[in-house]
Parts: C-alpha cells; structure tokens; sequence
C-alpha cells in the first residue's frame, strides 16, 4: 500500500495492475472443446474443464455384471515357480549389486539419493562392505 502513495496523483504500473479485471498471465490461453470451437475466457475454459473431469470416469451405461464376470474370468494370473520364488527369498550378495551397478545407465541418478552412476562404480567397495560375508 505504501507505493501507491508514493506513486502520488501518477497512475503507474502497480495501479493498472490492481485495476484490471482478468488476469493476463493464465497458464492455459485457450483449449478446444470437443465440438471444435475454441474458447479461451477463464470462465469458458474453467467450465470446460468441470464438464471434461466431471464426466472422465462416468461409465455408460455402467457394466452388467455379467460383462464384468466375463472380465475376470478371463484373466489369468501368472505365478512364481519355487525357484523363482527361492531365488528372490535368498540373501542379497556382491555378484548381485555388481551387476546392478554396470546395468545403470551413465549420468542418471538411479535411486531418490540423485547420486549418479559414478558416485557408486566410485564407491562400490564401501557400499558392498554389509554385503561381505
């Protein structure tokens, strides 16, 4: 407020910007609807959008329940065999995490730490240490 006085009888940027109605800088300008027109008022978009969402995931008519037991009973799940099932159940060792780390592609962050593929070639040795036996 203390620049609007400053600024005196003058009417500056800061007063256009307080004054205008509609804000210039949306980050959507425009869409298209799905008859094809182009509307790009905030209003029209903001409504747009409400319809689009409001019926995204509406399904219709909704599935009988026979169409949906059709569904499922046609899926087949796939199971681990024993040996795949005691490969994933024994102990982490270096052979494992040596292979892991040549399969990291150069220059990514592998993990959420974002160190990339070098920090850990670097560092393998103090990493695979609780892995020694």
């Amino acid at each position: 407020m203390a620049r609007t006085h400053s600024e005196g009888d003058r009417s500056g940027k800061l007063l256009s910007w307080l004054t205008r109605s509609e804000p210039r800088n949306s980050p959507i300008g425009a869409i298209r609807l799905n008859t094809g027109l182009i509307v790009n008022t905030q209003a029209n978009i903001n409504s747009a959008f409400r319809d689009y969402y409001s019926t995204l995931y509406k399904a219709h008519p909704p599935p009988s329940t026979t169409s949906m037991s059709e569904f499922f009973n046609d899926i087949t799940i796939n199971y681990l065999t024993i040996a795949q099932t005691a490969d994933l159940d024994r102990p982490i060792d270096t052979k494992d995490i040596h292979r892991a780390l040549q399969q990291l592609s150069q220059g990514k962050a592998p993990g959420s730490d974002g160190q990339p593929r070098e920090y850990y070639t670097t560092f393998s040795s103090q990493i695979l240490t609780p892995y020694r036996k």
